[in-house]
Order: structure tokens, then sequence, then C-alpha cells
């Protein structure tokens, strides 16, 4: 039988493209997500050209390119002496068909919730996920108010602790937190009081206690993103599963520029963004073993939910 309808589990940004391309092919997607409104909290994320690709395929780049900024490459350099180190091709308009794209993760969902909603796609609220139940034509989602929903396939597009995964598709399958945090913020250029920085668009300074990015975040080059790695103990993390905000904002802003201080090349500039960020936020890296499986009948797993990201370099600088 044909795919009519289908069940997305997770209102992030996996679950609302597979939402949109599968609307595109005549199936009718319902997603279900566990809070109560979208999440704001992540930082700004690199779309390779393949993403943006995928993105122009459903005429949403107009309207992230009014969000975001084109990046080409990413200049790696001493944080020491300053000298270049590497470049590493991000996009290419002649190679790939378009260049890579760094958004805030809140300005690509917003924009991706609106195109659902321009389309009649039903985004429901407050569903959490507690079991799947599939039969030979059907498979039934059940949350944990009591309610169901029944469609003709399940995909799991519920982050790295995955319920779908958890629940069905691979039990066996158990996230682990790997003992570091991305640490990030956003910050206006013009609070580093300065005419220019050592990148055109995105930069990554090197030093022997980790590497610092940073990156314009948006089209007029006005606001940047940063991001370094950093230790966190588990039982600092309060939440594996979306990140959270720093308590002690002025006591971690500290920490880091600490850490950097020895960096000359960097003239201050760590200095500069993050004591002039507003808000320092945390984002857990976490790992699934390998040889997991992600799908099992009519279930896939899609995104975090499927696979987690390598991990990282981890400072001796703990935080």
């Amino acid at each position: 039988m044909p795919i009519k309808t289908a069940l997305i589990i997770g209102s992030g940004v996996a679950g609302p493209l597979a939402a949109l391309s599968l609307h595109a092919h005549n199936i009718t997607p319902h997603i279900f997500e566990n809070r109560s409104s979208p999440s704001t909290i992540g930082g700004a994320i690199n779309l390779s050209p393949n993403a943006v690709r995928i993105l122009s395929n459903h005429n949403l780049l107009p309207r992230l390119l009014a969000h975001g900024c084109s990046v080409q490459s990413l200049e790696i350099s001493s944080a020491h002496s300053g000298k270049r180190l590497g470049t590493i091709t991000f996009g290419d308009v002649q190679k790939y068909g378009f260049d890579s794209l760094r958004v805030l993760r809140s300005e690509l969902q917003a924009v991706l919730l609106a195109a659902l909603e321009e389309k009649g796609i039903r985004v429901t609220y407050d569903r959490k996920l507690v079991g799947v139940r599939e039969e030979e034509t059907a498979v039934t989602a059940v949350f944990e108010d009591g309610t169901t929903a029944t469609g003709d396939m399940l995909i799991g597009a519920d982050g790295i602790r995955s319920a779908v995964r958890r629940s069905y598709v691979d039990p066996a399958a158990k996230a682990t937190y790997t003992g570091v945090s991305s640490a990030y913020g956003v910050v206006d250029f013009a609070a580093l009081g300065i005419d220019n920085l050592h990148f055109l668009t995105t930069g990554l300074s090197s030093s022997r206690k980790g590497s610092f990015l940073m990156s314009f975040c948006n089209a007029e080059k006005t606001r940047i993103f940063w991001a370094v790695i950093m230790g966190v103990a588990e039982d600092k993390v309060p939440d594996r599963t979306a990140g959270w905000k720093a308590k002690e904002q002025q006591e971690t802003k500290r920490g880091i520029v600490e850490r950097f201080s020895e960096c000359q090349a960097l003239g201050g500039v760590v200095e500069k963004a993050v004591m002039n960020t507003p808000e320092v936020c945390f984002y857990p890296i976490n790992q699934l073993p390998l040889g997991g499986r992600w799908w099992r009948g009519r279930c896939v797993l899609i995104g975090d939910a499927a696979h987690a990201v390598s991990n990282p370099p981890c400072s001796h600088v703990p935080c």
C-alpha cells in the first residue's frame, strides 16, 4: 500500500524539513512535540551546500539569506602567532551550486515552522511519546497524556535521546554524555570596538588550550557567533538534551577569557567578544554506540535521533 500519512516526533529542524519534503510528495505529515512551544536555545549552525540546496528546493533560501551569513571557507590560524595554518572550504557556488550558510538555529527553525503553517501542516505541542505500537498496515504513537495517533509511517526526529529510538527502534542504543559541552554566545560586532577581524566570515583560532571559533551569523555581518569546547562534569549538566544557560554568567565568561589570556595574536578579541555577550549558553555533546539500527518496520530515525557528532577534542581546563 502507498504511504499517505506520516507521524513525525520532534519539531526541531529535521522534523519540519522532513514534513515539508513529505508534503511535496503528497504525503500528509503531522508533527508532535513534547515541549509546549518551540525551543529557542541553540547557537548558529553552519548549513552545508547540500543542506542549502534542499532548502532552496523548498523555496526557503531567500528567507534564510535575509537572516544568515553566506560562508565560503573556515580560516584557521594560530592563536599565539596569528599565522594562517590553513583554510577549509565550506561552500563553492561553481563547484557545489551554493555557498554554506551560517544562521542562528532559532532563525532557521522559525522559517521552517512558518513554512509548515503556510502549507497547513499540523504541529501539536505537549505530546510526550512513551511508546510505539506497530501493526501490519499502520503504526501508532502513544503519548504520556493517554492520547494516540496512527499513520502509515513514523519518523523519529526527536534528538539525541530519542524516545522513538529508546522505546521501539533500538532500545539498546543509549546516548552517553562525553564530558564536554560547547559554550557559545552571540555578540554585536560593534561591541568589540574594532574595525576588522582576522577572518572574512568564519575563523578558528587554535591554541594549546583549545580553539576559539568566531563567525558572522547574519547577512549584514553585524552579529558574531562564538563557541569553544569546554569540559563540564556530568553532575553540572542540567539538561543533556537541549542545552542550558550558564547559571554563573560572569564566572563562566571570566573562565573562558582566562583560558585564552596567553594567546597574543587574538589581541583581546576573546575578552571583548565574551565579556560583551549578553548571555552565554552551553550545549552538551553526546555520543551513541556504533552499529546501531536506524529503522524498524514502519519507523525510521533521522538527525540526532539516528546518530551523534564525533567526539570533539577536550580542553584540559574544566569549566
